[in-house]
């Protein structure tokens, strides 16, 4: 399968260096990944600044040509990335992990990674994908109020980065063949799916509200049962409430 790694020390955000190769230089193929050391303006859900200290933590992005894949069908991506992050982060030995919809990797209910998926369209087939994603690998200090947490501090144990950089991005480069199974792709994807048929809190137009997860819409957005009454909502309509 091809694919290379462009190694940097230092950029402003993985996702705009894709951009640029792919605008100025065309020189992007699939399954492409570019990893940095530090990202002095890296990107998260909500336009949010992706926090990482330089060197602990493993930022990159990642370049995905879908066969055939509609845009009304691109959640399908998401679902697929989480799946194989879930799994990578499994394999070398996190336990309880689980996803946040749409695409936070969970583990004991705080952040281990995050995923930024920014898609080029055309009509209505959805053409190239640059995946931008975070990792805390051996950062130790954490906010006690950021919910989030590193893979050194759960297993107590120092990783190279490069070597996460590696593994997971050959991970990744299954994302075609999940794709391709949709059914196998919805059933992993709720196997993980944090708070489902389970009672949680949540903020929906600055109230906080109770409500059951029901799943996800194959549009990707959320279905929750709030006061007896399915909503959907979509991805900026809702949030996660933690003690």
């Amino acid at each position: 399968m091809k694919g290379s790694v462009i190694w940097l020390d230092s950029v402003d955000s993985t996702n705009e260096e894709m951009k640029r190769r792919l605008k100025h230089q065309n020189s992007l193929e699939n399954y492409d990944a570019v990893v940095a050391n530090f990202q002095t303006n890296g990107k998260g859900q909500r336009e949010a600044k992706w926090e990482s200290s330089a060197g602990d933590n493993l930022t990159f992005s990642f370049y995905f040509q879908p066969n055939n894949l509609k845009v009304m069908d691109a959640f399908k991506l998401n679902q697929a990335v989480s799946i194989l992050i879930a799994d990578f982060l499994k394999s070398i030995g996190l336990t309880n992990v689980q996803v946040k919809w749409p695409n936070d990797i969970m583990v004991n209910e705080k952040k281990v990674c995050g995923v930024l998926i920014e898609n080029i369209l055309s009509k209505d087939e959805l053409l190239e994908s640059i995946i931008g994603i975070g990792v805390n690998v051996n950062q130790s200090r954490i906010e006690s109020n950021s919910n989030s947490t590193s893979i050194s501090n759960e297993l107590q144990e120092y990783f190279q980065i490069k070597v996460i950089a590696q593994e997971l991005i050959s991970y990744l480069r299954k994302i075609q063949d999940f794709i391709n199974r949709p059914a196998l792709l919805q059933t992993r994807f709720l196997d993980l799916l944090l708070g489902l048929n389970e009672n949680r809190k949540f903020e929906v137009k600055g109230i906080e509200v109770s409500g059951k997860i029901l799943g996800v819409s194959s549009n990707g957005n959320l279905r929750v049962l709030i006061e007896g009454k399915e909503q959907l909502f979509e991805q900026k309509q809702i949030r996660f409430l933690f003690d």
